[in-house]
């Protein structure tokens, strides 16, 4: 099962990194590049960190597909004088972004988080999240968003500052 998810996955990143669409749609391949932060659901982890890079092509105007790597550790607590490990893992996500309303969008992705920790294995991942693109130059962008994303048994709220710019 775990192969059939990664592959699915890995089909899903390079349909969206190809920009194979049934006609060619108007709008912008983006990139972005981004710092993540936010607070875990989970007792024994307090803050995710880490950085992704994002592609993004269109579908339509208003559909783009995006694909998603990056590196993301989970910080350790202390519970009851025991010190928690972080859980560093690598998000390999495809999935879709719909701008609703102007820079405004929703979107989801799945993938897969592997488990890059000392006795870590890869898990299921979903994302579902909304931001904000702030135009600073000709396509140019200022990226901010907020998503729930569950990796295996692990949840967090994330915020993610990014930077988009035009491929």
């Amino acid at each position: 099962m775990k192969k059939l998810i990664m592959s699915a996955c890995i089909a899903g990143a390079l349909f969206a990194a190809n920009g194979v669409t049934a006609q060619d749609a108007p709008g912008l391949r983006l990139g972005n590049i981004g710092f993540e932060t936010g607070f875990s659901l989970e007792d024994g982890f307090t803050i995710p960190l880490g950085g992704t890079f994002k592609f993004e092509t269109p579908i339509s105007s208003q559909l783009h597909g995006t694909a998603t790597a990056g590196y993301i550790s989970v910080q350790g607590d202390e519970i009851e004088g025991f010190e928690i490990p972080s859980y560093d893992y690598v998000p390999l996500k495809a999935g879709l972004k719909y701008y609703a309303a102007g820079n405004f969008y929703v979107d989801g992705e799945i993938g897969a988080g592997i488990g890059v920790s000392d006795g870590s294995e890869t898990k299921f991942l979903w994302a579902p999240g909304v931001g904000y693109q702030f135009p600073v130059a000709d396509n140019k962008f200022v990226d901010l968003s907020a998503r729930f994303e569950n990796v295996g048994e692990l949840s967090n709220l994330g915020i993610r500052l990014g930077y988009s710019f035009n491929l």
